[in-house]
């Protein structure tokens, strides 16, 4: 009976080591245009979003994460449902489905294979909605040095298989390859700073079936090479805690002359009530439309 029991345990053991998490949000939206013409520009509409996780311990060097959501459509920047269509179920999509092998007794380095979590540092949303979750293999290291913890991550994603229709090798895919390095540290008690840059280096997007994808929502270019500086600065021991952030971005590969972004803004805490005000100028061809903030300018550059 107890070798039962104990087998009976161990079967069970992946139960204790698999935390759910999840969360429901309800949202009044109104998006006004300066200059709009009707329903095609100006909104207001009430929205849903659902997002239910399941992260397991697989072993001492391998986790797991699944996580599925609500949504429209599959638009790559949302998981909101708008409230619509008579009452109909609303669909579930699969929003991750990754594994984290942190190999070793360190959680320094974290090697990430699936659709994953964005594994680089973002301070704003220029280049990188929330809500996107990227496809492909990356790599993350954490190095304390004296008192600082700097970063480290590069990865390579497929953003399309065999897009020029040419081939199935990986020469013929529309590709991503990325790299930052970084740093936080401590000022005092009270003054915490991240600073940082990111190449986000992009492979057969002149294909005419990438090119079509990348510009759809207002670029006139289909050639990117995004370097970005960012930093940010907490004032930690404030009665109200208070951040100020600022992110640079330029789009290198293009011959346009609008290749620049950038987003200055902060935030503020009290209780659980949080505020954040950003101000930012994205030019047409700075970075990639369909992975910059959906919830700016109709998620539109320029």
């Amino acid at each position: 009976a107890s070798t039962a029991a104990n087998d009976f345990k161990e079967k069970l053991g992946w139960v204790a080591r698999t935390k759910i998490k999840g969360d429901l949000r309800l949202r009044q939206e109104m998006v006004s245009v300066e200059g709009g013409t009707g329903d095609e520009e100006d909104e207001n509409r009430q929205r849903l979003r659902m997002r239910l996780g399941f992260y397991s311990e697989v072993n001492d060097d391998v986790d797991a994460g699944i996580r599925i959501a609500t949504g429209s459509s599959d638009d790559r920047r949302s998981t909101n449902q708008t409230m619509e269509d008579y009452f109909d179920k609303k669909d579930i999509w699969l929003d991750l489905a990754y594994l984290d092998w942190h190999p070793g007794e360190s959680d320094n380095l974290h090697l990430f294979g699936g659709k994953m979590p964005q594994p680089w540092v973002s301070v704003a949303d220029v280049i990188w909605d929330g809500d996107i979750n990227p496809e492909g293999f990356a790599a993350t290291y954490t190095l304390p040095v004296g008192g600082l913890d700097v970063f480290a991550n590069a990865g390579y994603f497929n953003m399309e298989d065999n897009v020029d229709g040419e081939g199935v090798e990986f020469r013929h895919d529309a590709q991503m390859y990325t790299g930052q390095l970084g740093a936080h540290f401590d000022l005092s008690d009270s003054v915490a700073f991240t600073l940082g840059g990111s190449l986000y280096a992009f492979d057969n997007e002149t294909a005419d079936d990438a090119a079509s994808v990348l510009t759809q929502f207002g670029n006139t270019t289909n050639e990117f090479q995004l370097w970005e500086g960012f930093a940010q600065m907490s004032l930690k021991n404030l009665p109200v805690p208070v951040s100020v952030y600022g992110q640079y971005v330029v789009n290198t590969d293009t011959d346009s002359d609008q290749d620049t972004a950038w987003l200055a803004g902060f935030t503020a805490d009290y209780n659980k009530l949080a505020f954040d005000y950003n101000y930012r100028d994205v030019q047409r061809d700075s970075v990639v439309s369909i992975f910059t903030d959906s919830d700016f300018a109709a998620g539109l550059t320029g």
